[in-house]
């Protein structure tokens, strides 16, 4: 019997968004006496060199790269990164394979961590930096030692594996899989401690808040469920709003593809929906305290650009982006308010708040990172090195730096300075 053939991961709504855009150009009709010379003959087509001759690249400029350490040993786009407190980073792509180039950051060679048969979608490491995890689209998720890169055991059970996210304070962790549920094992044993089934569609984003009491799911069925770890339960359930007119703050209406945990509130939640809207929720009033319209659709036949990235500051701000290519920050600390939109040349792939600041950070599908002053949106920081669309970042605020990842198969270390970066003058262009 053949081998089945390994699954694809679905595009990202950004790369989605740019696979589009080259679809457009192709289809486009040109009218063929553009094609025509002055003496109206048809010009033939010839193999495109590039129009450089040999002598002529010696003399390109070199291409910016802001990037202070870049990794290229995988050999398919990277679809996951993460760091850990002590500055280890860890990543999977579409290669099957995760590398782990262990603390501190390009000290020592990276360490290749095989096994997989699938894509490595979701990567991360233990709350006390003792293991790492990779989940991959083979239903399974992989424990190794962080020192080492020893594989300790294999947890088998879920579909494909969406995510995965450890335990704020101990030794669990937590996977979302496209068969609509959620697995959490205990991660010295190996013992399965509870599955979540509920979703009615592929469980696309979740994890613990911050005190590690609850786990909050976000689904292609449009829902975000609350769940109780220790019964395994789910204690409610935001259904997706199905446009019936109410006075009540709703919920949104496309499948909830991210989500985000206040820092230091373990109640608030935001998750942001393909409808374009994004939905902050209270877990223990079990109420949608705001609805956030980034780019709602205009009229039942046009749908608006969908929310593909959301974060919280420790403020009562927080903010949402979206694959038309604008972040948006909101004041939810009364009735929702929108305190500014930012543009990027790109869907906005990931974003993140400087701790104890109101700097937002966030990488585009244009392959740039930018950081802005969300108080006025003025921008601070504008940095380059991916030639392909990222698809994943994580923050290593220790090491005053931020990761990227994504399509041009690199992974790439960018610092963002901890002082106040300098505000541009008065008038000047962002």
């Amino acid at each position: 019997m053949d081998a089945e053939a390994p699954t694809v991961p679905e595009p990202s709504p950004a790369r989605q968004q740019i696979e589009s855009m080259r679809r457009e150009m192709e289809d486009m009709d040109v009218d063929e006496d553009m094609l025509r010379d002055e003496d109206g003959e048809m010009l033939e087509e010839v193999e495109d060199d590039g129009g450089l001759a040999e002598s002529d690249e010696e003399d390109l400029p070199a291409v910016q790269d802001d990037a202070t350490l870049k990794f290229d040993k995988h050999e398919d786009a990277v679809y996951c990164v993460a760091v850990s407190k002590g500055g280890a980073i860890l990543s999977g792509g579409g290669d099957d394979r995760a590398w782990l180039q262990p603390a501190p950051m390009g000290s020592r060679g990276a360490i290749c961590l095989e096994g997989h048969n699938d894509s490595v979608t979701a990567c991360g490491f233990s709350h006390q930096d003792a293991m790492c995890a990779t989940g991959a689209y083979d239903g399974s998720v992989k424990l190794w030692d962080t020192a080492s890169g020893r594989l300790l055991r294999t947890l088998e059970g879920p579909g494909d594996v969406e995510w995965l996210e450890w335990h704020p304070k101990g030794d669990v962790v937590l996977c979302g899989a496209c068969d609509g549920t959620l697995w959490m094992w205990l991660a010295t044993s190996g013992a399965c401690m509870r599955v979540f089934a509920g979703h009615d569609g592929a469980v696309l984003c979740g994890g613990f808040t911050c005190d590690g009491k609850k786990i909050v799911s976000g689904s292609a069925d449009g829902s975000l469920r609350v769940w109780n770890p220790r019964k395994g339960q789910c204690a409610h359930a935001f259904l997706p709003h199905k446009g019936a007119s109410t006075d009540a703050i709703v919920m949104t209406q496309g499948a909830v593809s991210c989500i985000a945990f206040h820092p230091s509130d373990p109640d608030l939640v935001i998750g942001g929906a393909e409808d374009g809207c994004a939905a902050v929720i209270h877990c223990s009033s079990k109420k949608v305290l705001c609805r956030l319209e980034h780019s709602p659709p205009t009229n039942d036949e046009e749908a608006g650009a969908a929310v593909v990235s959301v974060a919280f500051a420790e403020s009562g701000w927080c903010s949402t982006g979206a694959a038309d290519g604008t972040l948006k920050v909101w004041d939810i600390s009364g009735s929702a308010r929108l305190r500014c939109s930012l543009g990027a040349g790109g869907a906005i792939v990931a974003m993140a708040w400087r701790p104890a600041s109101l700097i937002v950070v966030a990488c585009s599908a244009d392959g740039c990172i930018n950081a802005w002053d969300a108080r006025d949106g003025a921008s601070l920081m504008q940095l380059r090195g991916h030639s392909d669309a990222p698809l994943c970042l994580a923050t290593a605020w220790a090491q005053d730096a931020i990761v990227t990842a994504g399509d041009d198969r690199t992974v790439r270390v960018f610092r963002v300075p901890s002082a106040d970066l300098p505000r541009p003058p008065p008038g000047s262009a962002p």
